[in-house]
């Protein structure tokens, strides 16, 4: 039987303590299915089951968290302490905080090089930079200035390069891996680049603008090749190369507005709550996530007809 791609809701979980509060970003362990986000308000790192997502357990001591990423390659999980200048690595499997790293002053945005085992932290301080963390020495091996506040970023395997949106100037930062020198900058022709995410098949970047715009980017030419309106103001961006849908977090009125990759065309938008910018995906069982903040919840949807399977 063939599947519809389009999200539909399959229902919402409690994340305790059940109060208002922020969530910034979020992802999926690939191998367990589990969800973990940071909760800014509580300074916690929430885990819970995919669905029927079960809330697991709060881990503390990450205060004003801001980026998280899971490290499939390692079972681990990373998450940056904005208030404490220090990204928290958490296994995946029992929970536990495994070390902290002290990695500068407001660090924000994080990407994995599994090839170099090296962590990127996209700093927000006073004086915005990159930094090149590696994890199991605990210390800071590169930095380098940036030219504005960074926002997303992640990194592209086949360029061997870190890729950041930079608010103002607007644009999209290429960084070799290696050693942070800047491999590129590509004006973005709208107001603050926020949500960033790439086709690494088609070698394309989409880029989320806070002025409500979708940029699509070649990332062979450097071209933008379309601009897309969405339904407000984006934060998180999520490709799914395996149905060819981009899903973008809208927190203002509250959506979630997905486009087909090969057509360009909107196909779907749904609500959400207001104040919901947070996202996730789990390709692999085809569900995605949306963080409610104003009643603490993981709302869920799928992407298809069915979930492609379990853990």
């Amino acid at each position: 039987m063939g599947w519809t791609f389009v999200l539909r809701l399959l229902g919402d979980r409690p994340i305790p303590p059940r109060r208002a509060g922020a969530f910034d970003h979020g992802d999926v362990h690939l191998p367990s299915g589990r969800v973990f986000v940071t909760h800014t308000s509580d300074g916690t790192v929430e885990v819970l089951d995919p669905w029927p997502g079960k809330h697991r357990v709060s881990i503390p001591g990450c205060p004003e968290g801001s980026g998280l990423l899971c490290l499939p390659d390692r079972d681990e999980v990373v998450a940056a302490s904005r208030a404490t200048g220090r990204v928290v690595v958490i296994s995946a499997t029992t929970f536990k905080v495994l070390r902290t790293v002290q990695v500068g002053a407001k660090p924000n945005g994080l990407a994995w090089d599994p090839g170099h085992q090296r962590l990127l932290v996209a700093d927000v301080g006073p004086n915005p930079s990159a930094r090149l963390v590696d994890l199991s020495a605990g210390k800071v091996e590169h930095e380098v200035p940036l030219p504005g506040r960074p926002r997303w970023c992640l990194y592209d395997s086949l360029s061997s390069s870190f890729l950041l949106n930079i608010r103002e100037p607007s644009a999209l930062l290429s960084l070799r891996s290696m050693d942070l020198a800047t491999a590129s900058s590509t004006p973005i022709p709208a107001e603050g680049p926020h949500g960033l995410a790439i086709d690494a098949q088609a070698r394309r970047a989409f880029v989320a603008a806070d002025d409500a715009q979708l940029v699509v980017l070649s990332l062979a030419t450097s071209q933008v090749e379309r601009t897309l309106p969405l339904t407000g103001p984006p934060d998180v961006v999520w490709h799914d190369l395996r149905t060819h849908r981009l899903y973008v977090a809208v927190g203002e009125p509250g959506k979630v507005d997905v486009f087909d990759t090969l057509t360009f065309k909107r196909v779907d938008t749904v609500d959400t709550q207001r104040g919901c910018h947070t996202s996730a995906i789990d390709p692999k069982r085809g569900y995605f996530y949306a963080f409610l903040p104003q009643q603490s919840a993981l709302q869920v949807f799928s992407t298809a007809d069915g979930p492609r399977g379990g853990p």
